[in-house]
């Protein structure tokens, strides 16, 4: 069984192409910086037991 959950949409009005991925009990935010090289730059990265700690209602990611 594969435990790499990966998301792929755009996420902002400049049309950057993002990446979520459940690797292993951590969640990971990419955002790809330069479509010619294919180079990633990781936006955010928490393990789910800390970000179930800290629950917000209605949280806001940023990059």
């Amino acid at each position: 069984m594969n435990d790499d959950l990966k998301i792929v949409f755009k996420c902002d009005s400049t049309k950057s192409i993002c990446l979520v991925r459940l690797l292993k009990s951590a969640f990971i935010l990419l955002v790809l910086t330069y479509y010619e090289s294919s180079s990633w730059t990781i936006t955010m990265k928490r393990k789910i037991k800390t970000m179930m700690g800290s629950r917000q209602q209605n949280p806001i990611v940023t990059g």
